[in-house]
């Protein structure tokens, strides 16, 4: 039997708090990798591998325009 977290437990866990479905979805994919890699503390590097595998990516700078010559 697969031990998959409850979206709903992260808000029994802090009481009178609310998280938005971002929050939720990003609390349940830490949680789902804590237990894949059976590590509780992650490294900054490992957040951001969950981050980006839930689809987040930095933009792009933008370009600057062409001056233009009198």
């Amino acid at each position: 039997m697969l031990n998959r977290p409850r979206e709903d437990r992260f808000d029994e866990v802090h009481t009178g708090s609310s998280f938005s479905e971002d929050e939720v979805e990003f609390l349940v994919a830490i949680d789902r990798y804590q237990r894949r890699t059976h590590r509780r503390f992650l490294s900054w590097h490992e957040v951001l591998e969950v981050v980006r595998s839930l689809g987040y990516a930095k933009p792009p700078k933008p370009v600057a325009a062409p001056k233009e010559d009198d």
